[in-house]
């Protein structure tokens, strides 16, 4: 305890009232439990609260054909079970979306949480930082909570609507997780024209996507802090609890809400998308490539460097997309079926997040594993030309299903 004490009294004072703060709502969070912590579906239906459930049902009904890839790739056979038993997952998963509606219900930024009647709405919340630790989601919400109540609000005597899902700032969780949102919103009459709470630092690309989609105009961004509102609507996630797994009635809305497909007379193009300008899984030896790639005809482009608008249209226009795992894929929603995708992984890494988006648009769909080289991976060039002519034999054949 005396050594506890002293290392106490050295912290800067910032420091010092954060333990203190954490150590009182620790206690507090032990003493109520997590009883103040609810989801809405088990909430009884009052003048305050509402929960109405979608009549349809979200489920995947596409077959699912089985990745190519090289005969010669890294744990082969361990990989293609991963996406057979996963399309074993996908096709018996179904998920249904309600629209919850609150009365005098609080919420605050950053952190997104929605707080009714002392109590946290588990499951139309979205917390940052839970993510990270699922174990202690629970403590992490009490704790917040606590925080929340005790603090100034500001009131909007309105009624609104609010989307905001995790991680707003990463291109995929706003684009497929987040704005589709508002498809459920526009289906109700009564609830189409509402203005939509946001906060007022989100990225230039979610104002962009907003404006494109028609809804910038009715935004209300709000600075950080805590808000109660007089009255809000909003739905649960669009996803089931397997964060890979995507429904068509999403990927439609994007196709159709965004820049809708063009007729293209000129070539089909190839692209690879670089992540050269990204800190985490970048091709190490992305100019040993260059000459390869330039070879088959395709362009290198790096994402960061256009609008949404030219990212959709470079996704349109290709018949063959390379690309490492990474946000920038999620613009394969706008990709014309027929096309063929290569997902490059590090060995240590097989996810299905966007092999799904290939099933539901008949994409031809491909992996390619680089090996581990610091924070990036490097891809053995005689591979990627070997998967190359791999895509360039797919572009006109049919695949197999599982």
């Amino acid at each position: 305890m005396k050594l506890r004490s002293q290392v106490y009294k050295f912290l800067d004072p910032i420091y010092q009232k954060y333990l203190t703060n954490l150590t009182i709502n620790l206690f507090k969070f032990l003493k109520k439990g997590p009883s103040r912590l609810v989801d809405a579906s088990s909430l009884p239906k009052s003048e305050d609260f509402a929960i109405s459930y979608l009549p349809d049902t979200y489920k995947i009904e596409q077959p699912f054909p089985i990745p190519f890839c090289l005969p010669e790739e890294i744990d082969l056979e361990n990989r293609l079970k991963q996406y057979q038993r996963f399309a074993d997952i996908a096709k018996t998963t179904e998920h249904k979306i309600a629209i919850v509606s609150l009365k005098n219900v609080l919420i605050e930024f950053p952190s997104n949480l929605h707080i009714w009647q002392g109590k946290v709405i588990r499951d139309v919340t979205t917390h940052i930082r839970a993510f990270f630790l699922r174990n202690l989601e629970d403590l992490y919400l009490m704790l917040k909570l606590e925080s929340i109540l005790g603090s100034k609000k500001t009131k909007i005597e309105q009624e609104c609507i609010f989307i905001l899902g995790s991680f707003p700032g990463n291109y995929w969780h706003w684009l497929v997780q987040i704005l589709p949102k508002m498809r459920i919103f526009d289906q109700d009459p009564t609830l189409k024209d509402l203005p939509i709470l946001l906060p007022k630092d989100l990225q230039p690309f979610c104002k962009e996507t907003l404006e494109i989609a028609g809804y910038l105009d009715r935004v209300i961004f709000l600075e950080n802090g805590v808000y109660q509102i007089d009255k809000l609507h909003v739905c649960n996630s669009l996803f089931t609890k397997h964060p890979d797994i995507t429904y068509a009635e999403t990927v439609e809305w994007l196709r159709e809400k965004l820049p809708k497909q063009e007729n293209f007379t000129e070539k089909k193009r190839r692209i690879y998308i670089s992540r050269k300008d990204a800190r985490s899984r970048q091709i190490t030896n992305e100019s040993e490539l260059e000459p390869i790639l330039e070879k088959y005809g395709f362009e290198i482009i790096a994402l960061t460097d256009f609008s949404v608008e030219q990212k959709i249209k470079f996704f349109q226009q290709a018949e063959i997309i390379i690309g490492i795992f990474g946000a920038g894929m999620s613009n394969l929603v706008f990709a014309t079926p027929g096309s063929v995708v290569i997902e490059i992984f590090p060995e240590n890494m097989i996810k299905q997040t966007y092999y799904v988006i290939s099933v539901l648009l008949n994409l031809k769909y491909g992996f390619l594993v680089g090996n581990q080289d610091g924070n990036g991976l490097y891809v053995e060039p005689e591979k990627m030309e070997k998967i190359i002519e791999e895509s360039l034999s797919r572009l006109n054949t049919v695949t197999t299903s599982t």
